[in-house]
């Protein structure tokens, strides 16, 4: 199989020299990628750029959750200290900035999507897809022309974690497939063999990679000359990939402005004049899109030319048919047929990767159309604080803005700032004296403060007794809590009572998620029942999990909203729990003792209980008397009605 052939069945191969010939066709989203899978794609798209541009640098930067405003955009140091210190202070630019976008490229790699940091977010939303970058920090004004590529993996059931809005301006979407590896057993040990012997880098390329990307650069470098054009017709058929009516979750036709430009590349690179009905084709089974179904099944027009833009099962025969009639179609010159005849006789023999055979066209690329929203409805925004009294100081530090309150200032930014003018606002005296420091004079101007991630300030404590789940409809019961957690940003702990999964069917656990949105709140409500109660232990638990959050530590949680649907039952003895084995005959101790520490429980200030009562047929006082412990309000849970049809 030749280069040209092998490029056009290859997603991995065309993306990377998709985005080498078209910087609006530079950010590529993989699928389920692993670490290393995706430093070897940053590896493959360093050495095509390096080979192509030998006097221009690239820069390989990964980000993730630890970078904030500072670390991206720039700082203003501290300058040191002696008398041979220059004491001038700077700005200092940093990774996004005019001098580090004049100095070299950058590939900005990110292994995990769905757990950047808000800045990495913000800097993406803004910089993905631009043609001119603005930056005002710090006093400081630049416009620059952004020279990015952006890579970055997320897994297929975490989409739905990330904004929408940063998902969307990765263009270009694949796959990894884990089990391309397979296919081919003693290929993979061979290539690895090679990979040991050559390169010890896990990062470094093969023999056979880097015959591939030089056989890949000579392709680049003649469709660099040329510029195929895109008409009317191409449109027309362009749109036939698309439904007629755009889905809610999107609202711009970034899609098919993507299609449009893929298509043109891959002309490009087959060496055409234009764009017609095939580079489409050709572009959309690369990207994983396929034209939507007819409800006419009469016309059999359509059906032909869904079934040309399918990839043939032998790449063999369909590859060398693609690449004769690239090659030999009319819009291609003479000289331009002979350089690629030329370009395909030196590399017959193309040798595919286990990396090239692992990363494919996705199935569906635009996932985030169909996947539950898993972020917050602000997701780019920091929340606004419900209580005015809130403890707001002790919050993750997430950068540093300019205000005049003093409280939770930030003393090396203030400095900074009034160092800036320390000559303007020093009298004559002052300038005439010979001191070995330098006084500063600090003026309200000059006062910085923290800006911090939000704290929850709110907590929703559920104690959760699964064995007296299974007559009542508890779910629609705790449906309103969980939406009043939801918005409240509320962080969630839940108490989990005689669950089938617990670790000790003697004990109860405790679950702490980060909002309503997280995964593992699912998975807890969904436990199966199991066969002991330790309502006494659960109620301890709960007990400590509200004096740690409200009377412990620097936290900043200012009322606790307690929920508990129980039955009251409780079978396991407090001591029994500890002791991890019940040594005496049970009676109403568990019961006495989950009451005892529900009184402990009402003590407590800034917290508000709610029993949700299964109204169980036996023992029907046992969660009155609960929730009389608790200075609970009680609320009845209904039971589940079946509705029969008679016919």
């Amino acid at each position: 199989m030749n280069t040209l052939s092998t490029l056009q069945n290859n997603p991995l191969l065309m993306a990377l020299a998709s985005a080498v010939l078209n910087p609006n066709l530079r950010t590529l989203l993989i699928y389920d990628a692993p670490y290393d899978g995706l430093r070897q794609i940053a590896s493959y798209l360093d050495a095509i750029i390096r080979s192509l541009e030998h006097e221009r640098k690239i820069v390989t930067t990964q980000l993730g959750s630890t970078e904030h405003d500072d670390t991206l955009w720039g700082y203003i140091p501290l300058p040191a200290r002696g008398k041979d210190a220059q004491q001038q202070i700077e700005f200092k630019p940093l990774l996004f900035s005019q001098q580090q976008s004049a100095a070299h490229q950058q590939l900005l790699l990110i292994p995990n999507l769905a757990q950047i940091s808000l800045a990495v977010a913000r800097a993406g939303i803004m910089l993905m897809g631009t043609n001119v970058a603005h930056l005002e920090r710090n006093e400081q004004s630049e416009r620059w022309q952004p020279q990015q590529y952006w890579i970055a993996a997320c897994a297929q059931d975490a989409i739905g974690s990330v904004s929408s809005h940063l998902v969307d301006r990765f263009v270009l979407r694949l796959r990894w497939n884990d089990a391309s590896f397979a296919t081919d057993h003693q290929t993979h040990i061979q290539y690895l063999q090679q990979r040991l012997a050559h390169n010890p880098s896990a990062t470094d390329l093969s023999p056979a990679d880097l015959a591939q990307i030089q056989a890949v650069v000579k392709l680049i470098k003649e469709a660099q000359q040329h510029h195929p054009q895109a008409t009317p017709e191409m449109m027309e058929s362009l749109l036939d990939y698309f439904a007629e009516e755009i889905p809610a979750a999107r609202l711009f036709h970034r899609h098919e402005i993507t299609l449009a430009r893929y298509a043109v590349t891959v002309a490009q690179i087959a060496g055409a004049d234009s764009v017609d009905e095939q580079h489409i084709a050709d572009a959309a089974r690369l990207m994983g899109i396929s034209k939507p179904e007819l409800e006419d099944d009469d016309t059999s027009e359509p059906a032909i030319k869904q079934e040309s833009s399918t990839p043939a099962k032998k790449p063999e025969a369909t590859g060398e048919n693609k690449s004769n009639s690239a090659i030999q179609e009319p819009g291609a010159t003479q000289a331009t047929r002979e350089k690629k005849e030329q370009v395909s006789a030196e590399v017959q023999e193309t040798i595919i990767t286990p990396l090239l055979q692992s990363v494919l066209a996705p199935e569906n690329p635009y996932l985030e159309e169909s996947a539950p929203i898993l972020h917050e409805e602000d997701a780019l925004r920091l929340p606004w604080r419900h209580s005015p009294l809130g403890r707001a100081d002790h919050g993750e530090i997430v950068g540093i803005e300019q205000g005049a309150s003093v409280h939770d200032i930030a003393i090396i930014s203030t400095l900074l700032h009034a160092a800036l003018f320390s000559k303007q606002r020093q009298s004559k005296d002052e300038a005439t004296e010979n001191t070995t420091g330098i006084r500063i004079r600090i003026t309200p101007e000059d006062l910085h403060h923290y800006r911090r991630a939000p704290a929850p300030e709110q907590m929703l404590l559920l104690l959760l007794d699964y064995t007296s789940l299974k007559r009542c409809n508890w779910q629609e019961a705790l449906l309103p809590y969980l939406s009043w957690a939801y918005t409240r940003r509320a962080s969630i702990s839940i108490v989990k009572v005689g669950a089938q999964d617990a670790h000790d069917e003697l004990q109860a656990e405790v679950v702490n998620t980060r909002n309503v949105l997280a995964p593992l709140l699912d998975r807890t409500l969904e436990a199966s029942t199991g066969r002991a109660t330790p309502l006494a232990h659960g109620m301890q638990l709960a007990l400590q999990t509200v004096q740690r959050n409200l009377q412990h530590g620097r936290n900043t949680v200012q009322h606790v909203q307690l929920i508990v649907i129980s039955d009251g039952r409780g079978n396991i003895p407090l001591q029994a729990s500890i002791n991890k084995r019940v040594s005496t005959p049970v009676t109403r101790e568990g019961i006495a003792d989950a009451l005892k520490i529900a009184q402990e429980i009402r003590a407590l200030k800034h917290i508000e209980s709610v029993l949700l009562n299964p109204q169980p047929t036996h023992y029907a006082h046992l969660p009155i008397a609960l929730a009389d412990a608790l200075g609970a309000t009680i609320m009845p849970i209904p039971p589940y009605t079946v509705e029969i049809e008679v016919s």
